[in-house]
C-alpha cells in the first residue's frame, strides 16, 4: 500500500518537475483523510447553445455543468479517504442566483496502466485521462470513455457526441501560490461544447489531516486545541448541526431552531440551557441529510445573525465525527472530547 500522492505515482520522477504550486495542492496521501480547497473565480463558463440538448444527460450521471457565466467563484475540494487510493474532487461552482452547483466525481490510478487514469461520475461512467508534465504545468489528455459495471469495464463512444477534452493546471508565473485552471471539450465536427478557465488561489500549509492532528492532541489533552474553522463540505450520508448560544442570545437561538423547523424540514432537537455532550456552550441540534445540506447549510449562514454553528457528519464513529468531520460556520470553539475516549 503506497502513501505517494497520486499524480508522484503517475508522473513518476515528472512530478518533480510540476511547478511548486501544483505540487502542493495534490500532495495527499491515499489511504488517508488529507483534503485541501482551493478557490478562485472561473473567468468563463460556456457551453454550445446546442449543448443544452446534453443537459438531461449530464444531470444524471454529474458530468456537465448546466450554467454559463462569467466571473463565477468557485471552491474546489480535494480530499482522500483512508479506505481506499482514490483521490475525490467537489467543485462548487458560485453562479449569481443559483443554488451553488456541485460537480463531484473521483480518480483511480492503476500501477499497471502507467500514466493513465480515469476520472469517474455518477454510476460507474468514467473518462480515461493521460496525465504529463508539460513546463510544470498538469496536463490531462482524453483517451476514451468507459462504464465500469460488474468488474468490467466497457468502452463507451461518447466521444462521437462530446468531443475531446483537454484539462490543463499550469503554474502562475507571476504568483507563487496562484494557478490557472483551463478545461475544453471539443468536436472534430462541431468545434468547442464545453470550456471553462480561472485563477485559483491555493494558501500556505493548506494541507489538512485533521484526524492526525486531533488525535495527537487527544494523546496530550482532554481538548482539541482550535485550528482554522473549516467552512462545511457536503461529504457525508447525515449531518447533526448544533447551533451555539449564551443567556444572552437565548430568545435569538429559540427563534432561529423554530424557524429552522418550519422552513426546513429539519428534526430539531431540545434547546439545552446548560452544556451537554462535548459542547463547551449552550446549545441545540438540527439534524439532516446530505440532500438537504445545501439549503439548510445556506440558510443557517444567512440567518444566525452571529451565532456560531458545529456542523459534523454522522459517520458511526463519534471520535471522528466531532473532530476530523468538523465543520464550522462562525468561530470554531474547543470541544471537550474526554467523553470519546476508548
Amino acid at each position: 500500500m503506497t502513501r505517494q500522492p497520486v499524480f508522484q505515482q503517475v508522473l513518476g520522477p515528472a512530478w518533480d518537475q510540476l511547478g511548486d504550486v501544483v505540487r502542493r495542492h495534490y500532495t495527499m496521501a491515499p489511504f488517508s483523510d488529507d483534503k485541501v480547497c482551493v478557490r478562485g473565480v472561473m473567468s468563463e463558463v460556456w457551453h454550445a447553445p446546442w449543448a443544452a440538448l446534453l443537459m438531461p444527460f449530464g444531470r444524471l450521471f454529474g458530468a456537465l455543468v448546466p450554467h454559463t457565466g462569467s466571473n463565477v467563484p468557485i471552491d474546489v475540494h480535494y480530499r482522500c479517504h483512508p479506505g481506499n487510493a482514490h483521490l475525490y474532487w467537489n467543485r462548487v461552482f458560485h453562479f449569481a442566483g443559483k443554488p451553488p452547483f456541485h460537480f463531484r466525481s473521483h480518480m483511480a490510478h492503476d500501477v499497471r496502466r502507467g500514466t493513465e487514469v480515469i476520472e469517474y461520475v455518477r454510476f460507474g461512467v468514467g473518462m480515461r485521462l493521460a496525465v504529463s508534465e508539460e513546463e510544470g504545468a498538469l496536463v490531462f489528455r482524453d483517451l476514451g470513455y468507459v462504464w465500469r459495471i460488474a468488474g468490467l469495464r466497457i468502452a463507451l463512444p461518447l466521444g462521437l457526441l462530446l468531443g475531446t477534452a483537454y484539462v490543463e493546471e499550469r503554474p502562475d508565473p507571476h504568483d507563487a501560490d496562484h494557478f490557472t485552471m483551463r478545461m475544453r471539450l471539443r468536436h472534430r465536427w462541431f468545434g468547442d461544447v464545453f470550456r471553462y478557465s480561472g485563477r485559483f488561489h491555493l494558501e500556505r500549509q493548506v494541507l489538512q489531516g485533521r484526524a492526525r492532528q486531533v488525535e495527537a492532541s487527544r494523546r496530550t489533552s482532554g481538548h482539541n486545541a482550535p485550528t482554522m474553522p473549516r467552512r462545511p463540505e457536503n461529504l457525508y450520508p447525515q449531518y447533526h448541526a448544533h447551533i451555539y448560544f449564551a443567556p444572552a442570545t437565548l430568545a435569538q437561538a429559540r427563534a432561529l431552531v423554530e424557524r429552522a423547523g418550519r422552513e426546513l424540514m429539519v428534526v430539531v432537537g431540545r434547546v439545552h440551557e446548560r452544556l451537554v455532550g462535548p459542547h463547551p456552550h449552550w446549545s441545540c441540534q438540527l439534524a439532516f441529510d446530505a440532500g438537504q445540506f445545501d439549503q439548510v447549510i445556506g440558510w443557517l449562514d444567512a440567518n444566525r445573525d452571529g451565532l456560531d454553528v458545529f456542523v459534523h457528519g454522522l459517520t458511526g464513529d463519534d471520535f471522528a465525527d466531532h473532530t476530523a468531520h468538523a465543520m464550522w460556520l462562525g468561530e470554531e470553539s474547543a470541544l471537550d472530547l474526554r467523553m470519546f475516549r476508548h
